[in-house]
């Protein structure tokens, strides 16, 4: 009877055990957030008010809006500390030490509307870096060490109201640069280091955006 009683027992601990991995595997939990940035992890961690990394599901990360990363010292980033944030509108990266921003960081982010880069110290730029931001409206380039911008970086960003460039060192405007961007509104350009005249450059500029939007040298 005993034996009989531990077999039961064994048995119905195994299906338990077995009914919570399929749960837990159904809520979406996983432990990818605590290996993220982690600046990045801690400003996910506030948007949810939780404290634990290893509790976070997928429904709780598609749910976040906004994330305000602006002076939190990072130097660098990498691929996936972004990834799941699928609601997310805006995303702060504002004057930080961040000098090169890894390919397919920004994957995944369709519903971002404003991204800000500003005050960092960015060198280069990927072609394909914010390949799929369909709704983009504003991008924050400004005040970094930009020295050159590869052609159709921009491609894709039909929505993009506002770009600013302003404080780099581009030097060139590679041909097709602003193709696509027909809801542009502003372009922002001040302190470049252009080799033809300002005038000219306008003028080309005006040629390849659309008629309404206005360029600020």
């Amino acid at each position: 009877m005993l034996k009989a009683l531990l077999l039961v027992f064994s048995v119905l601990l195994s299906g338990c055990q077995m009914f919570q991995k399929q749960k837990k595997a159904s809520d979406g939990i996983f432990t990818s957030i605590c290996d993220r940035t982690e600046q990045v992890a801690q400003a996910i961690l506030n948007q949810l008010n939780k404290t634990d990394c290893k509790k976070t599901t997928k429904e709780e990360l598609s749910s976040i809006v906004g994330l305000d990363l602006a002076h939190k010292n990072l130097t660098q980033l990498k691929q996936g500390d972004f990834s799941d944030l699928s609601s997310l509108r805006w995303l702060q990266l504002s004057d930080n030490k961040i000098s090169r921003i890894p390919a397919g960081l920004f994957s995944g982010l369709s519903s971002l509307e404003g991204l800000h880069l500003s005050g960092n110290r960015i060198k280069s730029v990927s072609a394909g870096l914010f390949s799929g931001l369909s709704s983009l409206r504003e991008l924050y380039l400004s005040n970094n060490k930009i020295s050159r911008i590869p052609a159709g970086l921009f491609s894709g960003l039909s929505s993009l109201r506002r770009l600013h460039l302003s404080n780099n060192e581009i030097s060139y405007i590679p041909a097709g640069l602003f193709s696509g961007l027909s809801s542009l509104q502003r372009l922002y350009f001040f302190k470049n280091r252009l080799k033809e005249s300002k005038s000219k450059t306008k003028m080309n500029m005006k040629i390849r955006l659309n008629e309404k939007a206005n360029i600020y040298f």
